[in-house]
């Protein structure tokens, strides 16, 4: 026998019991391949399930339980707790907000809009902005370094 089959064929005696009438109809052609197997203990679990019979359920214990879970549901304010997955909701609009004052704060700074509104130096001090500085050329940087003029 192919291990393959073989496993297959253990996978189905251990979920579906020893009787082929109990296991899928697809998988019912293995069992001629079944003889091949020592099915003794299956076949002894399967008598043993037999003869063993359903669990009596106590009405009364069952009612009084059901009666317990539909008085705690219709508690007024029982079911306003909010659920571990929506969490999210209450911050959504904040979060939202301050994205897109963040955005429009970048849009702002790169369009130029509110240049006139930062402080500017006064030309007397020796500052240099980014933008007069030509990066290309190393005498113009040096010259602003030195304090000689540009």
């Amino acid at each position: 026998m192919d291990p393959k089959q073989s496993a297959r064929l253990a996978g189905l005696v251990e979920a579906f019991g020893a009787d082929p009438a109990r296991w899928p109809p697809e998988e019912r052609r293995l069992a001629a391949l079944a003889d091949s197997l020592d099915l003794a203990e299956a076949r002894e679990i399967d008598a043993a399930l037999a003869h063993a019979g359903q669990p009596a359920i106590d009405q009364t214990r069952r009612m009084a339980a059901m009666s317990r879970i539909m008085a705690a549901t219709s508690v007024p304010g029982a079911m306003a707790r909010p659920r571990p997955g929506r969490v999210w909701s209450a911050w959504a609009p904040a979060a939202t907000a301050l994205a897109a004052s963040f955005a429009f704060g970048i849009y702002l700074g790169s369009a130029g809009l509110v240049d006139d509104l930062i402080p500017s130096f006064s030309m007397t001090q020796d500052t240099a902005m980014l933008q007069d500085i030509d990066v290309t050329g190393v005498s113009d940087l040096s010259d602003l370094i030195e304090g000689g003029s540009s």
